[in-house]
């Protein structure tokens, strides 16, 4: 059963990473814009082939319940309810579970023992997706330092990723950045990727591979692709 008694019911009544969390992912309206500059072929049909592990299908993209979402699909911002609703569930359960919330919002590999946990919390949304209520949680609680960076954290940024790969919840704690910061740092710091103005020609192929990638029709504008990663989850 949810915990507390603040639910946001949806419009119809619709009734129930993680172990590893899948790098990178942000709000469907912001898709990624830093393409590499000369990506291989191998980038490509990964992205269009990409699979997830068997048994766990489609429960990241579906509600608390492990049911979809009723309609109309809710997408976007969350609204100041919602989150202080995410925020209340979550410092219940922790409460419940007795641990801290830095622990459960600080995106560690530390999720065995706290399987399920954001299923239950995203039960107080029940048309909100787990996914969504998992990356918003965390956006509100994470314990990690926030701002602008400072000239020598980039340094250390740097020298980290030569070391240890980009491996982000370990780099996190060593930095004490959350570790989509230091993901997204590290990529706009890098000259792997072409910064500025995307071309025309750059934005067409982008939008192509979330086409086949969503198996969405051939003509599906950015909106419609944007509410459908957002409805998966991805």
């Amino acid at each position: 059963a949810p915990l507390g008694s603040s639910v946001l019911h949806p419009p119809i009544a619709n009734p129930d990473p993680p172990s590893n969390t899948v790098e990178a992912t942000k709000p469907a309206a912001a898709v990624e814009h830093a393409t590499a500059a000369t990506p291989p072929p191998a980038a490509t049909a990964a992205l269009s082939t990409a699979t997830v592990p068997p048994g766990t299908e489609n429960k990241w993209s579906k509600n608390g319940y492990g049911q979809p979402c009723a309609p109309p699909p809710h997408n976007g911002k969350f609204s100041a309810e919602e989150s202080g609703i995410v925020r209340t569930a979550i410092q219940d359960y922790c409460t419940a579970k007795k641990i801290s919330t830095a622990r459960l919002c600080s995106e560690c590999d530390h999720k065995a023992e706290l399987k399920g946990a954001w299923m239950e919390i995203a039960k107080r949304l029940p048309h909100r997706t787990v996914q969504s209520v998992y990356r918003h949680g965390l956006r509100q609680l994470h314990p990690f330092k926030r701002g602008p960076w400072t000239e020598p954290e980039c340094v250390a940024l740097c020298e980290l990723v030569k070391t240890l790969g980009k491996k982000w919840s370990s780099i996190q704690a060593k930095l004490n950045r959350s570790a989509d910061s230091c993901r997204d740092k590290y990529r706009e710091m890098s000259k792997d990727y072409v910064k500025g103005r995307w071309k025309e020609g750059e934005t067409e192929i982008l939008k192509r591979l979330v086409r086949e990638h969503l198996k969405a029709g051939p003509h599906a504008d950015v909106k419609e692709l944007a509410k459908m990663v957002e409805r998966e989850g991805l």
